[in-house]
């Protein structure tokens, strides 16, 4: 597992620096069913102790790659309406359907997964799910009562990332936010192909924070921009925006342009 996390990783945080995109990885567990065992599996598992940001001798962070990565244990009975069966699956896949089908002002705590029936496996006490939210693992539980004729619905606990919990980018969130902002921007660049103009693409970044800040996403932003140096074909777009979920303040340096 170890190396499995370390690899998907490396490849996520490299591909945000060859692109200047961002993909989040979402990670599950395939174990035979949810078992109190494996808790003891998890606590001992580094990468998951340790979490995938480091730190220089001034506390300052040098890398976050853990930023990337959504880690999800259980799995559990799902059914949907397009097949007539059903079927054992990690969550993950659910999960991950959840990610890119909300809005960005939507958060996964304790949140409905679509599809799943009941758990697979154990069901997790409070004091259960409390030693692995402290690992900083996103598990699963169950509805306390059925609705008449329907099986119990199945909830997410949280939504931590791999970073550490002192790290802006512990949750969610503010990945997502950070994903949209970069896609967007560079979009914003690539529709000025052979036509750059600076004042489109600053428009364009303008209206969309605004939008953002109306639909709730956000809480407040500032914006500046400036043609790089040594690139005509390149614009510097500094971007302070405040997250409404957790009320994170993210700072970003995006370039935008033919030449990013």
């Amino acid at each position: 597992m170890k190396l499995i996390l370390s690899q998907l990783a490396n490849y996520l945080d490299n591909f945000h620096n060859q692109t200047g995109y961002v993909q989040i990885g979402v990670i599950g567990s395939k174990t035979d069913g949810i078992s109190v065992s494996d808790i003891e599996i998890l606590k001992s598992n580094t990468i998951l102790s340790n979490r995938l940001t480091q730190k220089n001798i001034s506390n300052q962070v040098v890398s976050d790659k853990g930023r990337y990565i959504i880690p999800v244990y259980g799995e559990a009975v799902f059914a949907h309406s397009q097949i007539d069966s059903s079927y054992i699956n990690s969550v993950s896949a659910a999960v991950a359907g959840m990610i890119v089908t909300n809005p960005l002002n939507y958060g996964m705590i304790r949140k409905r997964i679509p599809g799943a029936l009941s758990l697979y496996g154990v069901s997790f006490n409070s004091q259960q799910m409390k030693e692995l939210e402290d690992l900083g693992i996103n598990t699963i539980y169950r509805s306390n009562k059925a609705r008449r004729s329907q099986p119990y619905e199945v909830y997410l606990t949280d939504d931590f990332t791999l970073a550490a919990k002192s790290s802006t980018y512990s949750k969610l969130p503010q990945m997502r936010l950070v994903s949209y902002l970069s896609s967007k921007i560079k979009g914003f660049g690539y529709d000025s192909i052979g036509k750059f103009g600076y004042d489109k693409v600053i428009s364009a970044v303008s209206a969309m924070l605004l939008e953002l800040k109306k639909e709730g996403a956000i809480v407040d932003f500032e914006f500046n921009a400036r043609k790089d140096p040594t690139d005509n074909g390149i614009l510097i777009l500094y971007i302070n925006v405040i997250s409404s979920l957790g009320l994170k303040a993210i700072n970003l340096s995006l370039a935008a342009g033919p030449g990013a």
